[in-house]
């Protein structure tokens, strides 16, 4: 998952790691000898419609930790 989805669950400061490991990733990848794709176009989770509940419960969960959060439903 990427930092913006574990910050349902993680601490903050894990968050921010991540959020910044993300921005390195273009730069380490122009330093290997072999093409690799990358793209940071977002993360798409899907959830069942047995779980709808804990859907809803991750997104308040997301909405209340982490407010620079940017995502639709």
């Amino acid at each position: 998952m990427t930092p913006q989805a574990e910050a349902a669950d993680a601490e903050p400061e894990l968050v921010s790691m991540g959020r910044r490991s993300l921005s390195l990733w273009p730069e380490w990848l122009c330093t290997l000898s072999t093409h690799v794709h990358y793209s940071a176009s977002g993360t798409l989770l899907l959830w069942q419609r047995a779980v709808a509940g804990e859907a809803a419960r991750f997104e308040s969960l997301l909405r209340a930790r982490d407010p620079q959060a940017n995502f639709s439903i």
